[in-house]
């Protein structure tokens, strides 16, 4: 089964790690040999002025000036999800928020323009909202309804700031899996409101007592055809990884081959953008997510003296010709076509 992409794909990570931010990001790339065309950064979105005003140059300049188009996901939370109330995309739709809103669309407005050239990010607020686990999610005191209103709320907000398509893109992301019982099309926000579906899935194999070993196509492929029925906007994988454990033991070799498979899956199945989860978990609901620097690997790569766990199945795909790599000497790291998914 081939592995590299035949047709032009968008890839990029989560890079997590324990070390500084700047590190990390500064690791992941000498692995790969070149930037990451995006990278990946989540934010309470609700908990203060301080967040955006720490968030927007700590977290997305660092990705910029390292060559890569920030991916936000943004959660629509006051603080952590637990202490959010349960009806906060009513709270939003309604415009209880809105000053802060504003704050964050100025504040992004501004990071736009503050190097002299034309930055640019995606922007993915209130994701997965058709799970169980997230307050925005109709699981919880919110409606469906609720969530839309929310998202158009927000949308307008930023819009009449000034940001536009050729600086922020809007991706819509439910869950692979659905849990909850509410079908993901009904949070559907609209075509005039999205500019991406963006499906999160990650493959547990048999780390956790209700799980199994899983094929990308398995756990995309029947969501992946319902978002194609919905609408006709370019469709990502912004959160995908798997575990090693597979049977009773952890077997890396297992996870190079599922890693393989997914590219070939995104190849065939015309997906856009590939975001890998690099960060290592553990307890419940989570496993050995990495690529790079985590608990175990196929490979080792050295950097500085010290060796690194690494999956060189996921570099080698990062690195065929059709992938669209980051580059810090791009002024707008991505064309509008790449940026837009018009590959």
């Amino acid at each position: 089964m081939a592995s590299s992409p035949s047709d032009p794909l968008l890839t990029g990570a989560y890079i997590g790690g324990s070390g500084s931010y700047t590190d990390d990001l500064e690791l992941f790339e000498s692995w790969l040999g070149h930037p990451p065309a995006l990278t990946m950064e989540f934010v309470e979105g609700l908990r203060s002025e301080d967040v955006v005003s720490r968030f927007v140059p700590n977290r997305m300049t660092p990705i910029w000036e390292a060559g890569s188009v920030p991916v936000i996901t943004w959660l629509p939370s006051t603080g952590s999800t637990t202490d959010t109330a349960d009806d906060i995309a009513r709270e939003i739709a309604d415009g209880d928020h809105d000053a802060l809103l504003e704050t964050w669309a100025a504040r992004l407005n501004d990071w736009t323009t503050d190097d002299g050239t034309q930055r640019r990010f995606y922007f993915r607020p209130g994701h997965e909202m058709n799970g169980n686990w997230f307050p925005w999610s109709a699981d919880s005191s919110s409606t469906t309804n609720d969530y839309v209103e929310m998202w158009r709320q927000i949308h307008a907000v930023f819009t009449e700031s000034g940001l536009d398509e050729t600086t922020i893109q809007w991706m819509w992301s439910p869950n692979a899996d659905e849990i909850g019982g509410v079908r993901a099309e009904a949070y559907y926000p609209g075509d005039d409101y999205v500019d991406w579906v963006g499906l999160d899935g990650f493959n547990f194999g048999d780390s956790q007592s209700y799980s199994e070993w899983r094929t990308p196509e398995e756990i995309f492929g029947p969501m992946l055809e319902r978002m194609r029925e919905l609408t006709g906007k370019p469709v990502a994988l912004p959160e995908v990884a798997s575990s090693s454990f597979k049977g009773d033991d952890f077997t890396p070799s297992a996870k190079a081959r599922w890693v393989r498979r997914l590219f070939s899956f995104a190849d065939d199945r015309d997906i856009r953008m590939v975001n890998w989860f690099n960060t290592e978990k553990s307890g419940q609901d989570e496993s050995d997510w990495a690529v790079f620097g985590g608990e175990r690997g196929t490979d080792t790569h050295e950097i500085d003296g010290d060796s690194y766990a690494t999956y060189d199945a996921y570099r080698a795909t990062v690195n065929s010709p059709s992938v669209v790599r980051g580059d810090a000497d791009a002024g707008a790291r991505l064309t509008d076509r790449e940026f837009s998914g018009d590959l």
